[in-house]
């Protein structure tokens, strides 16, 4: 299966040369009173916040998805074409027909570049971290969260693009070779032909053992900054990506998350809540392979 590559570009206006405000009002017939950036982070995308005047729509805010160069693009490597409908609005209408907390989609026009969606505001499990909250029981329910997600996209949907994409052989070497692109040669980390040789032989093995894993659907980018907290129940966000994996990939993404440091002994019961709610009893095996996948 080809491997497609994401092209990345500049963010920019709204492709229809309308101003988010003016795209709003087109597709929702009310013009909002008030639009703002959002913060956002490395996403080829840009984000708005609108607001409407009391009673002017059936939400007071709502967010303006802004979408830039091909939006058929990934926005990762990914194994197969180009979809033919928008990986967002495939996997949001897949996500909340299993009842997933994802945001409503209002409103699109994959054209002209934007998508209109709920608005879950800006307590990122990060954020909630960074003011002060504990991080356990923000931890345990996104443990339970991904044991929910797995259980419920457990049988296949042909439709959705996510199951014609995998993580297989060929992506699983993109990513350790994009390693050493970036993480040895870009640094001018120099190795000689005999080091290459032990690397590239790891590297076959450890593909070998990840590509003959059993493959359940993955979000694909399953952490902190993906996870919002909403009346007190988390929601998710940024699932566009999402394609078949082994089932330690998401945990990893969760307890190995590069925006916070959970340390051994609390990632160590969170692995233990994930085995128990899962029904896993070979904890051995599943410890392995998220030691491969990490």
């Amino acid at each position: 299966m080809p491997l497609t590559i994401p092209q990345r570009s500049m963010r920019g206006a709204l492709r229809s040369g309308l101003t988010v405000s003016e795209a709003v009002e087109r597709l929702l017939g009310v013009r909002p009173v008030r639009a703002e950036p959002m913060r956002g982070g490395a996403s080829t995308r840009a984000y708005h916040r609108v607001w409407f005047d009391p009673g002017g729509f059936r939400v007071p805010t709502l967010v303006v998805m802004e979408l830039s160069g091909d939006p058929l693009a990934p926005e990762e490597a990914t194994a197969g074409g180009v979809p033919k409908e928008l990986p967002f609005l495939g996997m949001q209408r897949f996500l909340a027909s299993r009842g997933l907390p994802v945001p409503d989609v209002y409103a699109a026009d994959v054209e002209a570049g934007f998508v209109l969606i709920e608005d879950f505001g800006d307590e990122t499990v990060a954020r909630a971290l960074a003011a002060g909250a504990p991080p356990e029981p923000l931890y345990e329910a996104a443990v339970d969260l991904l044991v929910d997600f797995q259980a419920r996209c457990a049988t296949p949907d042909p439709s959705c693009v996510a199951f014609g994409r995998a993580f297989d052989a060929p992506l699983l070497r993109w990513e350790l070779d994009h390693f050493i692109e970036w993480g040895l040669d870009a640094r001018a980390v120099v190795l000689g032909e005999s080091d290459r040789d032990v690397l590239d032989r790891a590297f076959g093995r450890l593909v070998d053992e990840l590509d003959a894993a059993p493959r359940v659907l993955v979000h694909r980018d399953f952490q902190s900054t993906n996870l919002l907290v909403r009346d007190g129940r988390l929601r998710l966000i940024d699932f566009q990506d999402a394609m078949m994996g082994s089932r330690v990939y998401d945990l990893v993404a969760l307890l190995c998350d590069s925006y916070v440091d959970l340390g051994e002994p609390l990632s160590d019961r969170l692995f233990g809540r994930y085995a128990r709610a899962s029904a896993i009893l070979d904890t051995a095996a599943l410890r392995r392979l998220f030691d491969l996948q990490t």
